[in-house]
């Protein structure tokens, strides 16, 4: 019986960065995982009179096979690979107690803490030894860590206090490589026979095909894309494992 392919799977992205392999990060919701083979053809056309057109040679000549992966995750680790980023945890301790700095404030406009601290609270302003009022004399962002004036009076140098709270989560820094290079795996399925599917690729040098839209009206989405390099000890850049029908280890 003839067979066609509908693929599903899951795809596993191993970065190589700064010298070293992060290890495997599933990207989540992939819409797409496409290689392609691709050639160059060298033609000879005839300029003879009884041949005048035709092809006399034709040679094809390989050229790098290419390998592209879209995904809709907006894990931190998927967001770094298409901003050519790094990922890193970041934290900030709750702190109840008083921090001051001095800073100067804008009338109508907002200014940013000198130490670019967010998520504040019980802030106090005073200019000299003069307790400024909030809500009258200034405004606080706390989220932000940003506070503005709103009197010709607090437009001025102010020492500001405040208390921390506590933060969590990922900081990525964007544009650290101009290439996304690392091994990459498919654990995949035929959904028309169920047979499994496989596929190694052990090189990929990849970049983003897409921009970062953090304010768009749809679901953003990446897309990688580039070449597969065969590394010492292969010959070829990537394996296809197909039909295959495991049996469970006894």
């Amino acid at each position: 019986m003839a067979e066609g392919f509908l693929g599903e799977g899951d795809v596993y992205f191993n970065r190589y960065q700064n010298g070293a392999y992060l290890g495997f990060v599933a990207l989540g919701n992939c819409e797409s995982f496409e290689i392609k083979t691709d050639a160059e053809t060298k033609e000879r056309i005839s300029r003879q009179r009884d041949t005048y057109g035709q092809v006399l040679s034709s040679v094809s000549i390989g050229k790098p096979s290419t390998l592209s992966i879209a995904f809709n995750d907006a894990a931190a680790d998927n967001i770094a690979l298409q901003t050519h980023g790094s990922v890193a945890t970041m934290s900030q301790a709750a702190l109840a107690t008083d921090t001051s700095e001095t800073m100067t404030l804008i009338k109508n406009k907002w200014v940013e803490l000198p130490s670019k601290t967010r998520n504040v609270g019980t802030v106090a302003v005073k200019v000299g030894t003069v307790a400024q009022t909030s809500g009258t004399d200034y405004v606080v962002l706390e989220r932000m860590g940003m506070i503005k004036a709103l009197t010709d009076t607090a437009a001025t140098s102010v020492a500001v206090t405040y208390h921390k709270g506590a933060i969590s989560g990922n900081l990525i820094a964007g544009s650290q490589d101009a290439m996304i290079r690392g091994e990459v795996r498919l654990d995949g399925r035929n959904k028309d026979t169920g047979e499994l599917i496989i596929v190694s690729v052990w090189d990929a040098r990849l970049k983003s095909e897409s921009g970062i839209d953090f304010l768009a009206q749809d679901f953003a989405g990446s897309k990688l894309s580039g070449t597969m390099v065969t590394p010492s000890g292969k010959t070829a850049p990537y394996e296809i494992r197909m039909n295959l029908n495991l049996t469970a280890p006894t």
